[in-house]
């Protein structure tokens, strides 16, 4: 595609987008160029574009990443001379509190009849004289974890849009965070007959993160390999070092995501909730995972296609400076129970995951 085709395609559409060559951006729509500057052109790619994005050889992903030290979802696809990247930027969205949306108020409306329903076949018994079952009692507590599950999304995305989550790092050992982390979410989801595993070959990986934000990422992904992987399925997360970077993958042999979906993946709120089928989720889980990527200078890529899995890269900066003392003490991955775990995959767990003997 020459110049022209470039132009006539893409200057009309509202969209940020820019081409490459490989090594010089060739083209930049003028969406692009209001927020990028009107040089942009003729730049070098990678002083605009991360590395890790560029060297991929994937005919198409999404990506959640800065440009030009503006954070964005972009979603690239790759020709033979050619990368096109349709950007959105995260700073030209409306900011303020994030409206409720029918996805929103159908979840909620879901968790109360639950909720409604379980404590009505709990008080039944009581009134008898008997115990409530410990099949509704785990109901009850599934339908709370969803509940907290949205409202906690909800909030998150929305300190996204205000400018005001915030990350608190230290130094950490991703090697036993990944591993501990790993072993619950394959102990919780036993019933799916799927293989979770993590693979590292170093007994220690040190960077300097916030483990509660990390935590939170990775569980975000197993939720959504879960949902897509079928029974006798595998998911695997892996953890390595390369120079003055940690690489954390996720790979899974699902039933990927199709393309059109592919490019959506970073937007805010960017899946149709569909009340027939709860795990469909609000949209906001890899908004979320993104940013705090990116809030840890860091880029996510995610390969897929229908019908072949789905492969997540991660590349975190391994020296940054902690947020707390330059000499703080490595932290020794503490999960504080396994309450984190039974919330970000309450989409996917059984009921019977939940209760009050889950609770210590």
């Amino acid at each position: 595609m020459n110049l022209a085709a470039l132009k006539t395609y893409f200057d009309p559409v509202r969209q940020a987008i820019i081409a490459t060559d490989g090594s010089t951006v060739i083209y930049a729509n003028p969406v692009a160029e209001a927020v990028l500057g009107d040089e942009i052109v003729g730049k070098q790619a990678a002083d605009l574009i991360p590395q890790e994005i560029l060297k991929s050889e994937a005919a198409s992903m999404a990506c959640s990443a800065t440009i030009g030290g503006k954070a964005a979802a972009i979603f690239i696809k790759s020709g033979e001379k050619l990368k096109l990247f349709y950007i959105n930027f995260y700073e030209n969205d409306n900011a303020g509190t994030m409206p409720v949306s029918p996805r929103m108020t159908n979840y909620l409306r879901s968790c109360a009849n639950g909720i409604k329903m379980s404590a009505d076949l709990c008080f039944t018994p009581v009134e008898e004289g008997k115990m409530p079952s410990e099949k509704h009692i785990s109901v009850l507590y599934h339908y709370y974890y969803c509940l907290i599950r949205m409202v906690t999304q909800v909030d998150s995305a929305n300190k996204l849009e205000q400018g005001e989550y915030t990350i608190e790092t230290v130094h950490t050992d991703l090697v036993k965070l990944c591993r501990e982390l790993t072993a619950t979410v394959s102990n919780l989801s036993r019933g799916s007959c799927v293989d979770i595993a993590f693979l590292c070959e170093e007994e220690s990986l040190t960077a300097v993160v916030d483990p509660a934000k990390i935590e939170l990422m990775l569980l975000n992904l197993f939720s959504n390999s879960l949902k897509h992987t079928p029974p006798n399925g595998s998911i695997t997360l892996s953890l390595s070092k390369s120079q003055d970077s940690i690489l954390i993958s996720l790979d899974d042999s699902g039933n990927g995501i199709p393309q059109e979906k592919l490019s959506l993946l970073f937007s805010v709120g960017n899946e149709e909730f569909d009340i027939a089928k709860p795990d469909s989720g609000l949209g906001l889980g890899l908004y979320i995972a993104g940013s705090i990527v990116r809030l840890h200078n860091g880029v996510m890529l995610i390969e897929s296609r229908k019908g072949e899995g789905t492969h997540v890269r991660i590349k975190l900066p391994a020296g940054e400076t902690p947020s707390t003392k330059f000499n703080t003490p490595v932290t020794p991955y503490r999960s504080a129970g396994i309450s984190p775990a039974l919330t970000e995959l309450a989409d996917i767990l059984k009921s019977d995951c939940y209760g009050p003997k889950y609770e210590d």
